[in-house]
């Protein structure tokens, strides 16, 4: 009896290994497939009236199990009150999940995640803040580089961040970044407001 548990733990793991590889692969498929787009002026945006918080919301209810799971604390903030703006949403969803896992991959046990979206004059602000690893200050003007890992990424493919970067600029946008290393990172994505005229600013 004690043997066959011991063999349902080694199965159960086996799997869970193959869906964690299997799920690693497909993203760099897709990053792969999203970079050659790019390269080629081809990747088309389908722009419509997003309601940020809505979206910010949905993805904390999406990565909530997975916070849970590796026992970090995820903050999701937002102002109800926040303009439309005008986005790709499925464009849009794939950035912060890509800033988001980042962040799970380099925050320890109790350390904790901040998604938050706020409102800046003529712009709507989206921030993704972690108490994680940190960057290295020589290595935070690389990392949004296409196929640059850091010494602390080992895998993937070196494109999500830069993809990321120029998803954002696509939308007439811009991402910064500030890291310490031993302290943590926090990204800014920054989108113009959609008007009732139709125009941003």
């Amino acid at each position: 009896k004690a043997g066959g548990t011991r063999e349902d733990e080694l199965v159960t793991g086996g799997l869970d290994i193959i869906e964690s590889e299997t799920d690693r692969l497909s993203q760099l498929v897709d990053e792969l497939l999203d970079f050659s787009k790019l390269d080629a002026g081809r990747l088309e945006l389908a722009f419509s009236l997003v309601d940020v918080p809505r979206l910010v919301q949905q993805i904390g209810i999406l990565l909530s199990p997975r916070a849970a799971r590796l026992g970090i604390k995820l903050h999701i903030h937002s102002d109800p009150m926040l303009p439309m703006i005008s986005a790709d949403e499925n464009r849009l969803r794939q950035v912060l999940i890509n800033l988001l896992d980042n962040a799970f991959k380099f925050t320890n046990e109790q350390g904790e995640i901040v998604l938050n979206a706020r409102a800046s004059e003529h712009e709507v602000v989206i921030c993704v803040r972690d108490t994680g690893s940190g960057i290295q200050e020589h290595e935070l003007g690389m990392v949004m580089k296409k196929f640059y890992k850091g010494k602390n990424s080992p895998t993937g493919s070196g494109l999500g961040l830069s993809i990321s970067e120029e998803i954002i600029r696509l939308h007439q946008g811009r991402m910064e970044m500030d890291s310490e290393q031993g302290i943590g990172t926090e990204v800014r994505i920054y989108l113009p407001i959609h008007h009732e005229n139709g125009r941003e600013i």
